[in-house]
């Protein structure tokens, strides 16, 4: 069984595309109730660890568990119960509301011989507009908003979810600076003020060391390095993750990484 600090175990995992290992004897904890980022450079093995954690690769070796259970012999809705996915393309029918959207989220908690929407259901809807800040866009069509809208809709829909863990596959990409940061503040809200245990891949380092309380560095398939921030990252893991000459500052009382 699980420790019950950990939220995920996860043991001499190995994954491959075809003849290609991209994850090679993996082996990490990850802690409840903290924000864990999984960082290293591309072709590391970031995104696809994520997938393997949230069930949509599956053909691997070695186990993942999820508060002591297998993922593999977990039901659909008892995994989407406790952990939901925010990927960094998602698509949807350009006419479809926010809220329908939103309301999604509930499809784990329904059975779905009854199409009705309880009070249980629209409670956590409204709660998860109130908390995002899309009350005011619910009837809007979710193509038509920003990119930064967006995240916060699928946001959201995890929420809506009642969801435990949020996974997020590079939240921030190709969204302007306000809405990195803001996304990025989202989340750290929703783990400090609700407790929520968030698992996100970035790309920025910075991003990572400000909004992070674990890291989890990767190079080639491998495990590099892992544990809280400040005993974790410094110059000498980056340039063995990067290979790159960095210098690390403090600003803010802050780690801040120059290269």
């Amino acid at each position: 069984m699980a420790d019950n600090m950990n939220c995920f175990e996860i043991d001499n995992l190995s994954f491959a595309y075809g003849d290609k290992k991209v994850i090679d004897d993996f082996s990490v904890q990850i802690k409840k109730g903290r924000v864990t980022t999984i960082m290293g450079p591309n072709g590391s093995g970031k995104s696809t660890l994520l997938y393997l954690m949230t069930r949509e690769l599956k053909d691997y070796t070695g186990s993942i568990l999820l508060d002591g259970h297998d993922i593999k012999e977990m039901k659909g809705k008892s995994f989407a119960r406790k952990a939901a996915a925010v990927h960094q393309y998602n698509t949807v029918p350009w006419d479809i509301s926010v809220r329908k959207l939103v309301a999604y989220g509930r499809i784990p908690h329904k059975n779905l011989a009854l199409g009705t929407t309880t009070k249980e259901d629209e409670e956590a809807i409204e709660t998860a507009l109130e908390i995002t800040g899309l009350k005011e866009l619910e009837n809007r069509e979710v193509a038509r908003l920003s990119g930064g809208q967006q995240q916060r809709v699928w946001i959201a829909m995890a929420l809506a979810q009642e969801t435990e863990i949020l996974f997020l596959d590079e939240p921030t990409t190709y969204l302007d600076i306000r809405y990195q940061l803001d996304i990025l503040g989202l989340v750290r809200d929703l783990n400090e003020k609700r407790g929520l245990t968030v698992i996100m891949v970035l790309h920025d380092i910075n991003q990572a060391l400000r909004y992070s309380d674990e890291v989890i560095a990767m190079k080639g398939g491998k495990i590099h390095a892992s544990g809280c921030v400040a005993e974790t990252v410094s110059e000498k893991m980056i340039k063995e993750v990067y290979d790159v000459n960095c210098k690390m500052i403090e600003v803010d009382n802050m780690p801040y990484v120059i290269t």
